[in-house]
């Protein structure tokens, strides 16, 4: 891709990569000494008219939900390197895969204060008639001030304008609901909740729902999500909370809760839920800080040791030494004569004494 060689995407200087996608390259960029973010389409994309549709319409999604803070702001739509190109806000932060590969399991308390944030946020999202169809970890941005961002809108249906293709299972399928994995057409706000609750069960568990590993096989997936109940989570038997997953992993739409604001509702009557979200939620953001500094000191203090110890390099300095005394005092030895050699060591010894 022409953009990998560029050091400029149209005015914006490139600064290094962020990430790469089966869609796009990520870059960062700086322009007039601001920092952003550049998704640039791949080219072999450019002339599949469906991507290139869904590509526009991700930036014109973002463009709708730029006054939301929990979205990530799409601010131009430009082509650069015959690749068209989105230039979006850069938001510094990690992402919600990270804190559950570094913290989890999670106290429900610490849970909660993810999730209502995230179904807090698809309210305004689904209002909008907007469903996201691809929420998952690694599309959620935690900030140092405890904020969460949802990100990529590449497959987001618009309810209003339906590009989907007819039988198409559009998601990431570890996250996705039954009737996504079906291909169903119809697929709305409640799919999101069923998303959400998959993220929630693995805050709290470190794994997914039925079981399944990353490295699953498709039928097994569907079978899982259509017909097998979810495991138990340990101490959350008899919870309230196992009840909420529940019900936001049920089967069918139909008895999953019906909009963003009753899932939220429900969350806030659980009696492990909180009002100190954000506090929570940047405490924890801290302590993955805290732990990455120590571990990088660690590091930076064994390599310290290792090059402040060479035993190896002492005894080769050494014996290099005393190889060089010995020829130096052989071909003295030859040079002077043995009595002329002798000679000079007593006089040396003398002016020593």
């Amino acid at each position: 891709m022409a953009g990998k060689q560029a050091k400029m995407i149209g005015e914006y200087q490139i600064k290094g990569r962020l990430g790469s996608g089966g869609m796009a390259t990520v870059h960062l960029v700086e322009k007039d000494g601001k920092q952003f973010a550049a998704k640039m389409l791949h080219q072999h994309l450019m002339r599949d008219r469906w991507t290139v549709s869904r590509f526009k319409k991700e930036f014109e999604i973002g463009q709708k939900m730029k006054a939301n803070p929990a979205f990530v702001k799409m601010l131009e739509y430009i082509k650069a390197d015959n690749c068209w190109t989105i230039i979006m806000e850069h938001v510094p932060g990690r992402t919600l895969q990270e804190m559950i590969t570094k913290l989890a399991p999670f106290t429900s308390k610490e849970a909660n204060a993810y999730i209502y944030e995230l179904g807090d946020a698809l309210g305004s999202f689904h209002l909008n008639n907007y469903v996201h169809r691809d929420l998952k970890p690694d599309n959620i941005i935690i900030t140092p001030k405890g904020k969460v961002k949802i990100m990529d809108y590449g497959v987001t249906r618009d309810l209003d304008v339906n590009i989907t293709k007819t039988g198409t299972a559009v998601g990431t399928p570890l996250y996705m609901s039954p009737e996504q994995i079906c291909g169903a057409k119809s697929t709305d706000c409640r799919c999101d909740l069923y998303s959400l609750g998959l993220i929630y069960y693995r805050l709290l568990s470190r794994r997914d729902a039925h079981g399944m590993s990353n490295n699953f096989e498709f039928m097994k997936l569907v079978d899982a999500r259509m017909t097998k109940p979810i495991k138990a989570i340990k101490g959350f038997e008899e919870n309230d909370t196992f009840a909420f997953i529940s019900k936001s992993l049920s089967t069918q739409p139909d008895s999953r809760h019906s909009s963003s604001k009753d899932f939220c509702v429900e969350l806030k009557s659980l009696q492990s839920f909180s009002n100190s979200r954000t506090a929570i939620i940047k405490k924890m953001h801290k302590l993955i800080e805290t732990n990455n500094k120590k571990n990088n000191s660690k590091v930076k203090i064994e390599k310290t040791i290792e090059q402040k110890r060479p035993k190896s390099f002492l005894f080769k300095l050494v014996l290099a030494s005393a190889i060089t005394a010995i020829l130096a005092t052989t071909v003295a030895f030859r040079l002077m004569g043995q009595e002329a050699f002798f000679n000079s060591l007593k006089s040396l010894f003398s002016q020593n004494s």
